[in-house]
């Protein structure tokens, strides 16, 4: 395990107040962050979009305790599970072994999980290219998590591919997106989801 400089963890209920409510958590990082509200505007209220956003990596003891924390919470419809764009102390053996152990803790505790390949990481200053060293680190968790899913039998959603639709929409600190950005990003999920029948 690795901390990083600053660490982070965003928790968030919607109507935490309705018990009964359909759910879906959003598992991830800063991107899911962005995202998320763009999620609930999307859903308008017909789907209660919860989230779990963190810097901590898929091997640091405390991910696992707060996702532990937000399993128990409420009773999920589905689960958007991604962790790539932190941890990068990890070799991709030892990245995949831990998305395995994480994603079979969350078939445990809901009947539908779904596997998200990574958004890319830009060049600095350049929104429209890829930084060489950080986003081959990308390609390779991505390839990862796609023989995880094969493994499993667990269906993907491919965000590295959305997110390459749109480098005009690109922040330039290389990880993030304008809020148009993160509108285009969360009417793809939703699109996916729907695909596959999970609203």
């Amino acid at each position: 395990m690795q901390k990083e400089t600053m660490e982070w963890t965003n928790i968030w209920w919607a109507h935490a107040d309705n018990c009964d409510a359909d759910r879906i958590l959003f598992i991830g990082d800063s991107i899911t962050n962005g995202y998320r509200p763009k999620l609930r505007e999307a859903y308008s209220g017909d789907m209660m979009i919860d989230m779990f956003a963190t810097s901590n990596a898929v091997d640091d003891p405390a991910y696992e305790k707060q996702l532990a924390f937000m399993l128990e919470q409420y009773p999920y419809r589905a689960i958007h599970f991604n962790n790539g764009l932190h941890g990068f102390h990890l070799r991709v053996d030892i990245y995949k072994q831990q998305m395995r152990r994480m994603a079979e803790i969350l078939l445990k505790a809901v009947p539908k999980v779904v596997l998200t390949l990574s958004t890319p990481i830009c060049a600095k200053d350049a929104p429209s290219s890829f930084d060489p060293g950080l986003n081959g680190v990308v390609l390779e968790r991505n390839e990862a998590v796609l023989e995880l899913a094969q493994e499993l039998k667990l269906p993907v959603d491919d965000l590295y591919a959305a997110a390459c639709e749109i480098p005009h929409l690109r922040a330039a600190d290389q990880y993030h997106y304008t809020p148009e950005g993160y509108v285009y990003l969360a009417s793809q999920i939703k699109r996916r989801l729907g695909v596959l029948s999970i609203f």
